[in-house]
This record gives C-alpha cells, structure tokens and sequence, in this order.
C-alpha cells in the first residue's frame, strides 16, 4: 500500500526514528523495483505490520537514538531482545536498509577512512556465530569501534558471551500496545478507534496477525473485531515447557511448584491470599542460566498473565518524573491484571547507602517509588513479584525485606545431570543413554540457554541433511562453537573452571546465614581460577575480570555492610579505592587467595588431570566431527 509521505511523518511526529525506518525500508523497495536510487518520495510503499515493526524498533532504541543519523553515528554495542524469528530478521533486513539509504549522505561529507571506521554492523541472534565471516565482520567492526546492533532472542544467547558482557546497552523490543495500533489505523485506514484501548494482551499479536487484519479500505469496526476473535485464539509466541518438566533451576523450581498448588487453591477459594506465602522473589546468577525463562515457565504453569519491564527500560526516560511514570505504569498494569510481573536488572537501581554526589536524592527518590509500589503489590491478590539481577549485592536491602522480594534463589550453571535432561528435553528426538552422556560432559560450562541454543542449531543440521537427530550432530555444532578459540585459549578456559570447581569442592557448602569465614570462602572460590592460571599457565589474564569484581564487592561489604571485618559495626556509603577501609579489604583478598592456592597445590594434580581429561575430551570430539565432513 502507498502512504503520502509527509502525512506518515506527521502521523509519527512523535517517532522519528521509526519514520526514518519506513522511508528506508520504501527506498530500497523502489530500488528493487528498478526504481531511481535511494531519493526521497512523497509516497511510501509500507504496510500495517511495517508499520508496528519500526514502531517497535524505534522504541526500544530511543533511549540511545532518536534519529537515523543518529543510529548509524553512534559507536556502541546495543543488543535489542525480540520474542520472536520473525522480529529479529525483519528487523535485521529494516536496519540494513537504513544503513543503505542514509549512510550516503550521513557520510558523504566524512574522509574515506574515517567514514569506513564508522560503518555499522547489524546482526540477528540467528546469525550462524560459528562462520568465520561473521567473526570476522564483527572483530572489525569492534576494533574500529563502530556501532553494533544485534537482535536477539531472550534468554536463548547464542551469541559469544563476550557480547553480551560487553555490551553498552541491552534492551528489548516493546509489546504492540493500543497506542501503536491506533498509529497504524490513523496511517492505514485514515482515522483512530477508542475499541482498541478495550483489547486484551495485545503483546501477543505478531506482525503478521496485524498486516493481515489492518489494510486499506477495510472498515476500522471490522479490523477491531478481527484483532479481538484473533487475540481469543492466539497463544503465546514462545512454546515453553512447564515448570514440572524445566530442569536446572533448583530450589527456584521446588518454590514454583509450591507456588501453583497454593494460586490454584487461591483461584478455587479454599486459600485466602493473605495464606500464599513468598509472593516476592529476587533470581540471581550469570548470564543466561535462566533467569529471565524462569517467570515465564511460571506464568505457564500459573496459567496467569506476565508482565515484564526491567529498571533499564525506566532509566531511558529522559527525566527523574519520566522514570517513576515508567515504573508505576507497569505495576498498574500488572496489578488491573494480576499474575507473575517479572522485573529485570534489578542491580540497576542501586543502594541508597552506596549512592552519593549530585544523583544520590535522584536515585534515592527511585528506590523509595519502587518500595512503595512493591508494598502496595504485594496486597493485590493474585500477583506474584519476580525479580532479577546478576548482582544481589547491589540490591537495597530494604527491597529485600518481608513482605517484598523476601526469597532470593541464585541460578548456577547447570551439573552434569541437569545438562543431560536439558538436552533431552530440548532434542526433537530421543537420544541414546551414551549420546546423551557424552553430550553433556561436552558441554560443561554452558548455561541452559546456551544448550537450548545447541539444540536447536543441532536439529537444523539433522533437519538440512535429511537426517534423524544424533549425538554426533551435537557434538559437531559444539565443535563449531568452540574451534573459533585456540587451543592455548581453550587450555586456559578449562584451567580456570577446574580451579573454581576443586576449591568450590573442598570448601563447605553455604548456609542460610552468612559468617566471616563463608564469606571468605565465597572469596576463595571466585579468585580460584586466577591462582590455577598462575599455577598451570604461570600467569594470570583478564578471563576473570568479573569474578575479581565480584569477590572485591564481598570483601568490602565484610567491612562496610556486614559488619564482620575490622571496621566493626560501622558502615560507609560506596566502594571506593580511597576509602578508609582498603586495607581490610586487601587483606580479605589476600587471606581468600591464600586458602585457594593452598587448596590447589595439594590437588595440583587432580587439577592437571581434570585439565588433561577435557582437552583429550575436545580432541576426539574434533575428530570425529572432522569424519563427517
């Protein structure tokens, strides 16, 4: 369909980027219709679900861009969290033609070389991250340090780590609410509805659902109806399992369950809600072990709706009222209509003892909001507060309270055992016993999304060579994932993990209540594979950069929260090199080092064999991958 071009921009004043996208997008469409190159027009050849895509696009990166020039100037890595295939090539093919039809006159002015140093990167979390020309394509674009934009799947991450870690901004695409809709009306069909604002769940329309329903000369009464008998019919975009059948969450799984059997009690009337104990919950852990699929598993198997925002996506309003707006709206929302509302990077908010300067009253006032809307929540019957962090440290203890997110589960990397039922439940086909073993002994060190991901990489080869699913298909693309590191990369990886895990092994297991000494061990085992590398390797490297954080945020907080250390009961504000306190932490450093390095150089040579056995376990794999060729 044609739309008059400056009637779209006027209709998306509000959105420029998005307007930015759509003139693009009918760019390139002329060009290949054999079209005059990349000029403006004053008619645009987009659709409704056009329309909610760039939209959608624009939103989820207006905290950083706002304008097309703007976009492809900037020099960020900025991850963007689709729900679906379809969202991340789509708008991966959007993106790249933006690029196409700007990046002339953005850069035209700009010398050769500077202009080849700021062209962007755009990838989507399908790309094949084993092809050596995507590598290559991003270790340039990275080195010249120009803008990289990757669409993703949510809580999938198959993309390298260091992506994910590195990166300047993660955010995620909004759901299609009634104020996208009413655009796309008022730019499709000339006017807007009230009707929309009455549609429920409209996050699970897709686009196709939309471009379908919403066309020219259609009646805007009809287009309402067809929307809400679709929305009636339509299941969630992402199949998930259930909680009885997810594997690898822990006692998290155990309080679910516990959680399902008191709502549907609740639900039936036999429970009053005030008797449904734990209904706020904090999920820590590294990335990818399942912290964002958790609420979602639960809101399946609650059978409940889910709401989801993070702290980063309140942070990009642009004023300290825009945030707190932010905030309360996704709690009214969740509380119109109660289920699980899952909050993300809950570290982002920070502690108001460890804020100070000029923006300690701006994030004092958040934190306060936030624990006002949390406590008025958590009286709302039937909604369940989940919230996420890699951090928990960094989480105010007054959030943390009774009667707000009082139980903290913390998420590690699946055992060996659960990485067996996660690839036996993620495979498409059954395994044999002795694939299955082999494959998850393959595979220690990645999360269970990164298994997810394996998987279904794993089926799509089976799938392509018309072939039933096999163990050596998944090993095969493990070898994919790993070839890309030398193997003096690889020999230090597992050196590292080795030496957490022995330490981790010969130190007693954590209690409900923290001491000195479970701290300091806590310590030992983070800096444990900083000292096998330097015992091993003869040196150290950066692999362990976070962990090192880490284990310095525990021995301050020893001093400064705890009261455990030789500063004795008296807290201060934020850590700091200068403070007066640096050198009991030093000192807990030490002491954790030394307890670890004693640890490994009794087991120094069950260290080298645990090493031995997983290079030797890698070359096979090699091999045999090799024979398939």
């Amino acid at each position: 369909m044609v739309i008059p071009s400056d009637r779209l921009q006027s209709i998306l004043s509000q959105h420029p980027l998005a307007f930015d996208l759509l003139e693009a997008l009918a760019s390139y469409r002329r060009v290949e219709a054999g079209g005059v190159e990349h000029k403006p027009s004053s008619d645009l050849d987009v659709g409704a679900s056009d329309i909610l895509l760039a939209l959608k696009l624009s939103e989820a990166l207006e905290s950083v861009a706002r304008s097309a020039g703007e976009l492809l100037t900037l020099r960020k890595l900025v991850i963007i969290e689709v729900l679906t295939e379809d969202e991340a090539r789509l708008g991966h093919s959007m993106l790249s033609n933006l690029d196409r039809a700007y990046s002339k006159s953005i850069f035209d002015d700009i010398p050769v070389e500077r202009a080849d140093a700021q062209r962007p990167l755009f990838l989507h979390e399908y790309s094949r991250w084993a092809d050596l020309r995507v590598q290559a394509d991003l270790a340039d674009a990275v080195r010249r340090n120009s803008l990289v934009l990757c669409l993703a799947a949510p809580g999938t991450e198959s993309m390298p780590a260091s992506m994910r870690n590195g990166a300047d901004v993660i955010t995620r695409f909004p759901d299609a609410g009634p104020q996208h809709l009413n655009l796309i009306f008022q730019a499709v069909l000339g006017q807007t509805s009230e009707a929309i604002k009455t549609l429920e769940r409209t996050d699970r329309l897709t686009l196709s659902d939309v471009g379908a329903i919403v066309r020219p000369a259609q009646q805007i009464e009809d287009c309402v109806r067809k929307l809400r008998q679709c929305l009636q019919t339509t299941e969630l975009p992402l199949a998930l399992p259930k909680l009885d059948s997810a594997h690898g969450y822990g006692s998290a799984k155990a309080w679910g369950l516990s959680m399902a059997a008191d709502y549907n009690q609740w639900r039936t009337g036999k429970l009053a809600w005030d008797g449904v104990p734990d209904r706020g919950v904090l999920l820590s852990g590294a990335p990818g072990t399942g912290k964002s699929t958790f609420p979602r598993l639960l809101a399946a198997t609650l059978d409940a709706p889910l709401h989801v925002s993070s702290v980063a996506r309140w942070s990009a309003q642009r004023y300290l009222s825009g945030t707190l707006s932010a905030a309360s709206e996704i709690f009214r929302d969740a509380k119109a209509k109660p289920g699980v509302l899952f909050l993300d990077e809950m570290d982002g908010i920070g502690r108001r003892d460890q804020t100070s300067g000029e923006f300690k009253s701006y994030w004092d006032q958040i934190i306060n909001h936030l624990l006002q809307l949390i406590s008025e929540a958590m009286a709302t019957p039937g909604l369940i507060i989940v919230a996420a962090t890699n951090f928990p440290e960094q989480i105010d203890p007054a959030l943390l309270r009774s009667g707000r997110l009082e139980r903290h589960f913390h998420f590690d990397f699946p055992t060996m055992e659960e990485r067996r039922m996660i690839i036996a439940q993620y495979a498409n086909t059954s395994l044999p016993a002795k694939g299955l073993d082999e494959i998850a002994e393959r595979t220690e060190g990645l999360t269970g999304a990164d298994l997810q991901s394996l998987l279904r990489r794993a089926n799509a080869a089976a799938r392509r060579a018309s072939e039933r699913l096999s163990a050596q298909h998944v090993l095969q693309e493990r070898e994919a994932d790993i070839v890309t590191m030398t193997t003096p990369d690889i020999r230090r990886l597992r050196v590292y993990r080795a030496g957490q895990t022995l330490v981790k092994q010969a130190l007693p297991s954590g209690s409900a209540f923290e001491t000195l000494q479970s701290l300091r061990d806590k310590i030992a085992v983070l800096l444990a594979g900083r000292v096998a590398e330097e015992l091993l390797l003869g040196s150290a490297s950066n692999l362990g950069a976070k962990d090192l954080v880490a284990a310095n945020r525990l021995a301050h907080d020893i001093e400064v929260r705890f009261g455990l250390g030789q500063s004795g009961l008296v807290t201060s504000a934020p850590h700091s090199a200068k403070s007066a306190q640096t050198s009991f932490v030093r000192e807990h450093l030490e002491l954790a080092e030394d307890v670890a390095t004693r640890i490994l150089v009794e087991k120094k040579h069950e260290l080298e064999e645990g090493v031995r056995r997983a290079m030797f376990s890698l070359e096979a794999t090699n091999v045999r991958a090799g024979t398939l060729h």
